[in-house]
């Protein structure tokens, strides 16, 4: 047995080594983990206090050579190129820098003439200083003297309380006559005393003058006050670049510190500015890196929302408590390709839709609090031409102005008299504030929100809502045409053909198509036997028409007859054509061959119609049926958006026989009404109504109340990847994400199945849009978020009943389509574009309704 070692002779030293080494790595990991991986925004800020100090710099130099009148051309020539009144602002500048070198010529020209009579100047400022020392002394006797006749006058007081209490007391009178004589000889003294006060005071002050005239002081002070004022940005370059190095840090590095808003309302705090520093300040709109530049719009969004009672995560969304980058933005998988776990974060900073520019969503938080709201228009505020940037086009660039007067009340208080101004009493100008303008100094009214105002009007006008519950388009009309009496308007063939694909008829139609397989059936996960889809295609097409001609055939409910045009009128094709140029019909229908006439849709958020091509209108229906819409489209359709245009007979047939001539160029395969009588047809037809959901767009006998087919819509925003089903068309885990599901979805609807015998259950048709269309409407979609969002529970603004109203009306304006004539509201109709009705024959086009309130 081996003898055991004493305890004081055992070596642990490898133990203490091992465990030292562990120790040393252990406290390096934590505090590397606790200054390097944990501080990432300590980076953030030392980066950007190095680009606000070269910022500062450069502005600083810039300042110093627009003073220089030499290199001020070439500066300024620089610092405005391509701007419009570039020449006007460099001369004014260099107006400037040549009146400050005039000034600075001029002070030392007289401070060289004042040491040029240092002997005179020192002779007088030598008496200047023996007038002061005198009038010192003088003073000084005068206040002693006063000082004493104050003593006395209270000695005086006494004694003539004492004479009046007696008067009879030859004593008490002699002292009281004494006092007085003895105060009205100080009181004289005093009274000398001053005059020679004030004597050496005049002394003091004309030597003073003929001082200050020997010297120039006065014209050398003004000069200085006017020089002071010429170089005041470039004292304030110089200041903020001495803050900026301050800033910067030296040795021991930038004064670098976490930044947050503490938002108790909405149970939130945000540090987004601790990476995010030049988001709140001016200055910063044009760097590089555009997690420094200043936000934009800054003086007008930030105004409205502040960030110490909004902060940032109530708009843009993410982690606001996170100090990195990771867990505040939630990266997309360009940024990381394990990003997967984003699905699982209830709140990823809003970023974009694919192929946008990554910014789109974060408009999407708008809706929380302006619900109520159609349009986020605004003046932009601003300080320099940098803050208008994003509103400058090449046709149309924007400048930083104070804007063009309207009228004497524009110089006037808007809001309110000030407090105490007297009633009667005009306030007094109200300060000015620069906003973005345009060439001619009009403000100019920019949407704040335009990629969810554009995907709010495309729903309203593709008409989502008619199958999708979505909060707030709940009680809008139903987008399509009734088709209740539709048996007396449409032409079977043509009805069959029209299901079939209504865009082959007119490509720009609101009505999707409910066959899209047919369309690219490549893109399907599994193979499409398109012959199989045709013959369903057109059977159910039929069984479509026959089910809608038969119940509006039978309808008691709806009865409509069609009025006839009197007897012997006879309907003018060519007339016709005229009188619709006359009426404006191009402000809501596409006129075939009358491009003259036919203005762009710039009031249209999409490619849509609002009221439906004209080119086979002759294939569709009768001139009968024509005439009778025009006198009176309520009569057949109660709830249509056609207004009565009060035509005489007559005008309303020239216009029918017009129309009755326009026959498309789509050949339409014969189809008879007895084909479609079929009761077997007629009851499939009604079961694919239900099917299809054609009560949610049109008002068909029976259906009247029958909800939309679609899902609820209303918080679709805020639906997690995990509860949408991607059935084979998305299988990379990585790639399931919210976006990705919703842009191909309204791309193709039916692409979610997962194979021909297992199909995902889809009835929702292709509306064909375009791609920035897709964007837009994906971004109404992510901004629905039933009551899920917090701060807009709490922030969002309150509208009171005229609000309401107003904003009722501006809804009312797009659902008729009253941009389509008229400039109202800041919108230039449509028809005001056409340069037939441009300058001088502005007055022969519809009236504008700008000023009608």
């Amino acid at each position: 047995m081996a003898k055991r070692k004493i305890d004081e002779q055992i070596s642990y030293n490898w133990l203490f080594a091992v465990l030292g080494g562990a120790f040393l790595f252990v406290t390096g990991w934590a505090v590397w983990d606790e200054t390097v991986t944990r501080r990432e925004w300590k980076d953030y800020q030392e980066r950007f206090f190095a680009i606000a100090a070269d910022l500062a710099k450069q502005n600083l130099e810039r300042q110093q050579r627009l003073l220089d009148p030499e290199q001020c051309p070439a500066t300024c020539a620089a610092m405005y190129e391509g701007k419009r009144d570039a020449a006007k602002r460099c001369e004014e500048q260099c107006g400037k820098a040549n009146r400050l070198a005039e000034l600075v010529a001029k002070r030392d020209e007289l401070r060289e003439q004042a040491r040029a009579r240092a002997a005179d100047i020192a002779a007088l400022q030598k008496k200047v200083e023996q007038l002061k020392e005198a009038e010192f002394d003088i003073n000084q006797e005068w206040t002693f003297t006063k000082a004493e006749w104050s003593e006395q006058d209270y000695y005086l007081r006494l004694a003539r309380h004492a004479y009046l209490e007696d008067p009879d007391d030859p004593a008490k009178k002699a002292k009281f006559e004494a006092e007085k004589a003895k105060a009205d000889e100080l009181a004289h003294r005093a009274a000398e005393e001053g005059k020679r006060v004030q004597d050496a005071i005049a002394a003091r002050k004309a030597a003073e003058a003929e001082l200050a005239k020997v010297q120039h002081a006065d014209e050398i002070k003004a000069l200085d006050k006017e020089i002071e004022s010429l170089r005041r940005p470039l004292a304030e370059a110089q200041r903020a670049y001495d803050k900026a190095l301050a800033d910067r840090g030296g040795l021991f590095g930038a004064k670098t510190e976490v930044k947050q808003f503490n938002l108790p309302k909405i149970g939130a705090v945000d540090r987004c500015t601790s990476c995010h520093m030049g988001t709140t300040r001016a200055g910063f709109e044009e760097v590089d890196e555009p997690e420094f530049r200043s936000h934009p719009f800054r003086r007008t969004l930030l105004l409205k929302h502040p960030p110490e009672d909004f902060g940032c995560t109530s708009c843009h969304d993410g982690q606001g408590r996170a100090t990195t980058k990771f867990f505040a933005h939630a990266p997309s998988l360009d940024e990381d390709p394990h990003a997967f776990h984003v699905h699982y974060w209830e709140r990823p900073l809003l970023k974009g839709p694919p192929g946008g520019d990554g910014t789109e969503f974060m408009e999407a938080k708008c809706r929380g609090c302006h619900e109520h709201q159609t349009e986020l228009r605004s003046e932009i505020l601003c300080a320099v031409d940098a803050e208008c940037a994003p509103l400058s086009t090449d046709k149309r660039p924007a400048f930083c102005r104070l804007p063009k007067p309207q009228g004497a009340a524009a110089a006037r208080l808007s809001l309110a008299t000030l407090p105490g101004t007297p009633e009667g009493v005009e306030p007094p100008p109200a300060p000015q504030q620069k906003v973005c303008t345009d060439r001619r100094g009009n403000p100019i009214i920019a949407d704040l929100a335009p990629n969810y105002t554009a995907g709010v009007r495309i729903v309203e006008e593709v008409g989502c809502y008619g199958c999708h519950a979505i909060d707030g388009f709940r009680d809008l009309p139903k987008p399509a045409p009734a088709l209740t009496q539709v048996s007396k308007k449409v032409d079977p063939a043509y009805m069959v053909s029209w299901i079939q694909n209504p865009k082959d008829h007119r490509p720009n139609s609101r009505m999707p198509n409910f066959f899209p397989e047919l369309l690219a059936p490549e893109i399907y996960p599994y193979p499409v036997d398109v012959e199989a889809r045709k013959r369903k295609r057109d059977h159910e097409a039929r069984a479509l028409a026959a089910f809608l001609l038969s119940q509006s055939e039978h309808s008691d409910k709806y009865a409509y007859e069609i009025e006839r045009p009197p007897a012997g009128l006879r309907g003018d094709a060519a007339r016709g054509k005229q009188t619709m140029a006359e009426v404006g019909c191009a402000a809501c229908h596409d006129l075939p061959g009358d491009e003259a006439h036919t203005p762009k849709r710039h009031n249209r958020a999409s490619h849509f119609d609002h009221g439906p091509d004209l080119r086979d209108i002759g294939a569709k229906t009768s001139v009968a049926w024509i005439y009778s819409w025009l006198r009176d489209p309520k009569r057949y359709a109660p709830t249509t958006r056609m207004p009565n245009l009060r035509l005489t007979p007559q005008e309303a047939l020239d216009i029918a026989t017009y129309l009755g001539t326009l026959k498309g160029d789509k050949p339409i395969p014969p189809v008879s009404r007895d084909e479609l009588a079929d009761p077997d047809l007629i009851a499939e037809g009604k079961k694919l109504v239900k099917t299809y959901g054609c009560f949610g767009c049109h008002l068909i006998e029976g259906f009247e109340t029958t909800p939309g087919i679609g899902a609820d819509l209303s918080a679709f925003g805020v639906k997690l990847p995990e509860r949408l089903d991607f059935g084979d068309f998305i299988t990379d885990h990585n790639q399931q994400t919210w976006a990705n599901w919703t842009i191909n979805k309204l791309r193709h609807p039916r692409v979610y199945a997962y194979d021909a015998q297992n199909p995902v259950i889809s009835y929702m048709p292709e509306f064909g849009f375009t791609e920035d269309e897709i964007r837009k409407v994906m971004v109404f979609l992510k901004s629905l978020r039933g009551t899920t969002d917090q701060s807009a529970q709490v922030m969002a603004q309150k509208l009171d009943d005229d609000e309401l109203a107003r904003e009722r009306g501006r809804r009312m304006l797009h659902l008729y389509n009253c941009y389509g004539c008229h400039n109202v509201d800041g919108h230039v109709g449509d028809l005001a574009s056409l340069p037939a009705l441009s300058g001088s024959n502005s007055i022969f086009g519809p009236p504008p309704l700008t000023n009608e309130g």
